[in-house]
């Protein structure tokens, strides 16, 4: 669950995965109900602006489901707020999915920061903190129930910055020559490690190795436009995949066992569009 670099992380899982999901079902909506469907999707949603102004269009959520049994599933939400919520009357979208569709078996692979910063207008500090806070509160109160949770730091951002602040976009530079502070992005990183840190959430910081790699992002068709955001597949995205795996490992979450009891899968709502119609039902 995350940004469009996470998603981007979903669709290498898809690829490696190819062999081991349901090809006749498609990606399927999380619950066939409407209600929960929209729940989530509200609850994923955001009305917040990027600290440069921009705003998301959120993906409907889907799941492939395994023919062993399981599910992996791709929830997007770009910004930490909409993550956890003190407010139970206006819950987030992770207490959505934990009070709707979610196992106790179930891992939560979690990211936000990338929509709180950017390297050329900076950090929104307090709404960040906040957010941290809010979700370190959240899996306090729910690991007994939830215990596999982890977050992925940010990787690193190689947009480089103009004097006017406006973004650099025929080329990905090295962070020293980017003209924006060069351990911005590591400092987002460390942010998250202290505040998770006070409430043991497991952390994969995968943020250093990325840093370096400002020759692996995607070259747009249209006139030579550079995305210094996102990352080539087969690449980083693949990296992730292989860290997240270790993740696992190190974190204690381990594969159900042979024979165990896999919970029975809702039946499939085909999902075929990344975004919802306007005025659709999950608006």
């Amino acid at each position: 669950m995350g940004d469009s670099l996470m998603r981007n992380y979903y669709y290498a899982l898809r690829c490696f995965m190819l062999d081991f999901w349901n090809h006749s079902l498609g990606e399927c909506a999380p619950n066939p109900r409407t209600a929960v469907q929209r729940a989530i999707y509200r609850a994923a949603d955001t009305n917040i602006s990027s600290s440069m102004g921009s705003r998301a269009v959120t993906d409907v959520p889907k799941c492939l489901y395994l023919l062993d049994g399981g599910r992996i599933c791709w929830v997007q939400s770009v910004r930490g707020e909409e993550f956890a919520a003190p407010d139970q009357q206006n819950p987030g979208v992770l207490q959505v999915l934990q009070n709707t569709v979610a196992s106790s078996d179930d891992i939560f692979y979690l990211n936000f920061g990338r929509w709180h910063y950017t390297n050329c207008y900076g950090l929104q500090d307090g709404p960040y903190r906040q957010s941290l806070n809010e979700l370190g509160a959240l899996y306090q109160r729910t690991k007994a129930q939830f215990p596999n949770m982890i977050f992925k730091t940010i990787s690193a951002d190689h947009t480089a910055c103009r004097p006017s602040a406006a973004l650099v976009k025929e080329q990905c530079l090295p962070s020293e020559q980017g003209s924006y502070p060069p351990m911005l992005g590591r400092r987002v990183v460390s942010i998250a490690e202290e505040i998770l840190g006070r409430y043991g959430v497991p952390i994969l910081d995968t943020y250093n190795v990325t840093r370096e790699v400002h020759l692996g992002h995607i070259l747009l068709p249209e006139g030579g436009v550079q995305d210094c955001t996102h990352y080539c597949s087969p690449g980083v995205p693949e990296w992730e995949i292989w860290h997240m795996y270790k993740a696992f490992r190190k974190f204690g979450i381990t594969p159900l066992q042979p024979g165990a009891a896999v919970q029975e899968l809702p039946a499939c709502t085909a999902v075929t569009d990344i975004r919802p119609p306007p005025g659709g039902s999950l608006s």
